[in-house]
């Protein structure tokens, strides 16, 4: 995959830098092309911009973020009809309350930690569908 306008575009969504920092450097070295988001309300407004959306391809979201946890971004974006895949990243987490959310299954979750391959993996798997 190659770097450019034509690439997947990809949200990070975490409010740990080192996580950021890593998963950007991995994606854009596996041809995607990435934003950044520092936590919750930082990626609604990459999202939704001022009252349209930027296409992103996929979103990798932190489910325990400051401000807005990452399922209340979700449950927002879902309000608000904007439907991306979502790679929900997180330690601890109760997959009922991610199906409460997101019901279509459009979702999946790396529980953390996990070696970087394994997300790089999940996100071709997630956008190739």
């Amino acid at each position: 995959m190659t770097n450019n306008d034509h690439a997947k575009h990809i949200l990070i969504a975490d409010d740990e830098v080192p996580f950021r920092f890593a998963a950007v450097l991995a994606l854009r070295r596996a041809g995607y092309r990435t934003s950044e988001a520092q936590d919750g309300a930082d990626a609604l407004v990459k999202i939704l911009g001022n009252g349209t959306h930027i296409p992103f391809d996929l979103i990798i979201l932190d489910i325990h973020m400051p401000y807005l946890s990452g399922l209340k971004v979700c449950d927002i974006l879902r309000e608000r009809g904007v439907y991306v895949p979502v790679l929900f990243v997180a330690a601890f987490v109760d997959e009922s309350e991610i199906e409460r959310i997101v019901p279509d299954n459009a979702y999946s979750l790396l529980k953390k930690p996990f070696r970087i391959e394994q997300m790089i993996s999940k996100v071709q798997e997630m956008v190739c569908q």
